[in-house]
C-alpha cells in the first residue's frame, strides 16, 4: 500500500491516519505479515524510532485490524528521508 488512509476501531478507540508505505507478505493469497515504513523529513540525527514510537504503534494496531493479523506479525519503522 502507498499513502493509504485508514479509520479503524481498536478496543473501542478510533485510530485514524495515513500509511506512507506498507509491504504485505502473503501466503496462498492470505496476509501473513506486514512491515510499515513511515517516512520522516525531520531526520536530524535523533532517534526517529523513539520520537515516533506512539504513532508507529497506532499504525501497527491499525494494520493488524485491517489485515486480521496478530500484532507480533506487524512491524513498523520510521525512516528518515531528505526533504526537497
Amino acid at each position: 500500500w502507498r499513502e493509504r488512509s485508514f479509520d479503524v476501531i481498536d478496543d473501542g478507540v478510533l485510530l485514524s491516519g495515513v500509511f506512507d508505505r506498507v509491504h504485505v507478505t502473503r501466503k496462498n493469497g492470505q496476509p501473513v505479515s506486514a512491515h510499515i515504513y513511515d517516512f520522516k523529513t525531520d531526520s536530524d540525527g535523533g532517534d526517529l524510532q523513539a520520537r515516533y514510537s506512539e504513532q508507529l504503534e497506532v499504525y501497527r494496531r491499525a494494520a493488524c485490524r485491517l489485515l486480521n493479523l496478530p500484532l507480533d506479525q506487524v512491524t513498523a519503522v520510521a525512516a528518515g528521508v531528505a526533504s526537497r
